[in-house]
């Protein structure tokens, strides 16, 4: 028997979204900025609904959004958004119920910002970065907002920046197939003082890299060679040491990022430039092994975040696509099993999990299914005691990573229906337009399961 976890549907109205789109969620995991054409939407996750605009005063779309996180855990109100060469930042706490305030707009570029990250550990320390190698990546201060602290060249400009979440002074650049750590302290002897020199350089990929992130001394790059790779940042003194590799067949890597939780990553991929498929990762053995694929979107994936209230707590993947819909992932202990990071006998929690769910959601159907499955057990265990045996049965193994990484079935009995059906899982929450809600029948209810 299929059987799927709920799908809620939320119209959005005037939402007009673009290639440039993206999607960053606020260290609470309350709310997410959206870059949309030439405005800035702000939406709510627990009152489901848009509580903010921003409209733009240029012809330029927004993107590049992106909300401050710092690594202390504290939460801030500061996210920023590219308009063209522009870097405006924006505070949300101090704007008293009305439209966020502009607290500065960096001007260092002389082409389109391609990139842009904040510090994790330095809370004013943000970077941006362009395809123009003369400055190709900027460092700023806000606390000194009317020009850059630090300039990074290169004969090729950067297409990603990723600021180091261990080390405040290290952020990694991308340069088409190359990758650059950088020291903020390396000075470039006989120059301006605001110019660096790269402190390592590694050729990473056989194209264009498209995405890198960090986690500790770990670095992720994935690459429209259909790679993604794995790299240890401080064994080499002048380079990278790569830990794994993983490939897809004819599949471009479009985006990457660490997963809030150990050992693994979520990617965007897709063939040519049509970046259709969310898909997780871990390292299985020195290889990086997709184990999961989230399906739902019907057209281009423009970007997703991690969303996690509390560290150590529960977290969901939130994407956002050109069909019209930003779709909200739930990350049970099921999947994360699959990456390592939890026991087989973690299973019967989302067991629980998935009940109360249903009651609350008045599912009749799922109720029923649930009463019948739990009546079964009881005569499954009423049937196979006898007064006489004293052996106690041991418990069965759980499935292994290689058979549900392949779709195959489940042998636990607390595993998450949402993993039947060959390893494909629908979203708790989908926040559509009303025409793509209309497009999709506009329902509500979760499919009937067919037995």
């Amino acid at each position: 028997m299929d059987s799927y976890l709920a799908t809620k549907c939320i119209e959005l109205t005037s939402v007009s979204l673009s290639n440039s789109s993206s999607v960053s969620v606020d260290s609470s995991g309350k709310l997410a900025i959206l870059g949309c054409k030439r405005e800035i939407v702000l939406y709510d996750f627990d009152d489901q609904q848009i509580v903010k605009r921003i409209q733009g005063d240029t012809k330029w779309d927004v993107h590049c959004t992106v909300w401050q996180k710092l690594q202390d855990a504290s939460s801030s109100k500061l996210f920023m958004a590219a308009r063209n060469n522009v870097c405006q930042v924006f505070d949300c706490g101090a704007s008293g119920g009305s439209s966020p305030a502009c607290l500065a707009s960096l001007r260092g570029h002389s082409r389109s910002i391609s990139s842009q990250d904040w510090s994790r550990l330095g809370p004013n320390l943000l970077a941006t970065c362009c395809i123009d190698g003369a400055q190709a990546c900027c460092v700023w201060d806000l606390r000194a907002s009317n020009r850059p602290v630090v300039i990074l060249q290169s004969v090729l400009g950067a297409s990603e920046v990723r600021w180091s979440d261990s080390n405040e002074h290290q952020l990694a650049t991308s340069h088409d197939p190359d990758v650059r750590i950088w020291d903020l302290r390396k000075e470039r002897p006989n120059s301006e003082p605001l110019l660096r020199l790269p402190l390592k350089y590694q050729t990473a990929h056989l194209s264009k890299i498209r995405d890198l992130d960090w986690s500790g001394d770990l670095l992720l790059t994935c690459s429209q060679d259909s790679r993604a790779k794995l790299w240890d940042s401080e064994t080499e003194p002048a380079g990278l040491r790569m830990l794994a590799e993983g490939i897809t067949n004819d599949m471009a890597f479009h985006r990457a990022r660490f997963a809030p939780f150990r050992g693994g990553f979520a990617a965007v991929t897709g063939a040519n430039r049509r970046a259709d498929s969310l898909t997780l990762w871990t390292n299985q053995n020195n290889s990086l092994v997709q184990v999961f694929s989230f399906v739902g979107h019907q057209d281009t994936i423009y970007g997703f975040d991690w969303l996690q209230a509390s560290p150590g707590g529960s977290c969901s993947l939130v994407s956002l696509s050109r069909d019209g819909t930003l779709r909200l992932w739930p990350i049970n202990n099921s999947l994360l099993r699959l990456c390592g990071s939890v026991s087989a006998g973690d299973d019967r929690e989302d067991a629980d999990a998935n009940e109360a769910d249903a009651v609350e959601r008045g599912d009749a159907a799922a109720e029923q299914q649930l009463v019948e499955d739990s009546e079964d057990a009881a005569t499954d265990i009423a049937g196979s005691a006898t007064p006489t045996s004293s052996a106690v049965a041991a418990p069965s193994a759980p499935a292994s990573l290689d058979s549900r990484a392949c779709g195959g079935e489940a042998a636990d009995d607390g595993a998450d229906p949402g993993l039947e059906n060959g390893g494909v899982t629908r979203p708790m929450l989908i926040l559509a337009p009303k025409s793509a809600a209309q497009q999709s029948g506009g329902g509500g209810s979760a499919p009937k399961s067919a037995s």
